[in-house]
């Protein structure tokens, strides 16, 4: 499937300047995005327009809104994510994510196509089309080979740093929002910048100290809302931590126990659930979730340096 929001799962999150919107040409038949839904799902009919763009079906949903594959006038495929009716502020947040997404351009990222709103009023966002799965579900199959994570994590790194690199911080870096093209562990895409947060911002999306992430992949500065490239850093390990050992590195009877734990003590080392890590790795893992953002590698830049050794 194509980038998506993922569907609910453990690993769920809890809880600018405004680009310029292109202005698409409408739904065919101003059709509402509640009846978008019906409409590309069942029987054929005509095909529904959202700006330059056909809707073939829909792929997956989220919170804040709804992804299909689409076609565009050229012919070609496209994720093509559609903004819910909502609050004022989940609109600003698309836009930042399209906006993100726009600043970024790199092989290990998913790639920003267009963005708009259409006559009728829908906000849309079209990235390229990917083929394969998250790494969340790609963990359903069981343990991960050793090369497999360094590999993934390797590709993933690129792709934060070159997003750092222009001023994004991703903000919700875990399983989910990593995306395996055709499932291959050493073609890793970075998806889903919904909670991103770009430097040259001028409007705040959260309130100060409000708590933005998702629990099992929470830097610890992210419970007081605080965030950097130290956070991503950490997100990264923690996914990284998961792969390596089949777990997160805090795991509770629910969000608020799991939280309350990383407030209270270290994560485990990997090797003592698995034993056949390389030392090295290990020692990556530790400084990359340590509790102190200080003390984590410097830039992303530096973890992809390591994990190349590796």
């Amino acid at each position: 499937m194509g980038p998506a929001d993922a569907p609910p799962d453990p690993d769920a999150p809890e809880g600018s300047s405004r680009p310029e919107l292109g202005r698409g040409r409408g739904l065919q038949r101003r059709v509402c995005l509640s009846n978008l839904l019906a409409a590309v799902l069942g029987e054929e009919r005509d095909a529904v327009r959202v700006g330059r763009f056909d809707l073939k079906r829909r792929v997956g949903e989220g919170g804040m809104g709804v992804v299909y594959r689409a076609v565009g006038d050229d012919g070609t495929e496209v994720a093509l994510k559609l903004l819910r009716a909502g609050a004022e502020a989940d609109r600003r947040r698309f836009e930042r994510e399209a906006a993100a997404l726009r600043s970024i351009r790199h092989p290990r990222v998913v790639r920003y196509l267009d963005h708009g709103t259409t006559d009728d009023g829908t906000d849309y966002l079209a990235m390229e089309w990917l083929d394969g799965a998250d790494i969340a579900r790609a963990l359903e199959g069981g343990p991960v080979a050793v090369d497999a994570v360094v590999a993934a994590m390797l590709g993933a790194a690129e792709g934060l740093a070159a997003a750092h690199a222009v001023g994004v911080v991703h903000r919700d870096v875990k399983p989910n929002n990593l995306f395996l093209v055709e499932g291959r562990w050493e073609d890793p895409r970075v998806i889903d910048f919904g909670f991103a947060h770009l430097d040259d911002a001028t409007t705040r999306l959260t309130a100060s100290g409000a708590v933005l992430g998702t629990p099992a992949y929470m830097a610890p500065e992210q419970l007081r809302g605080a965030s950097s490239i130290a956070t991503d850093i950490y997100g990264l390990g923690a996914t990284m931590f998961r792969l390596a050992t089949g777990r997160p590195p805090y795991v509770g009877r629910n969000p608020a126990v799991m939280l309350l734990e990383m407030e209270r003590s270290e994560p485990p080392l990997a090797r003592s659930l698995r034993a056949d890590l390389p030392a090295r790795l290990e020692h990556l893992l530790v400084a990359m979730m340590a509790r102190d953002p200080a003390a984590r590698p410097t830039d992303m830049a530096s973890v992809t340096r390591e994990l190349r050794q590796l």
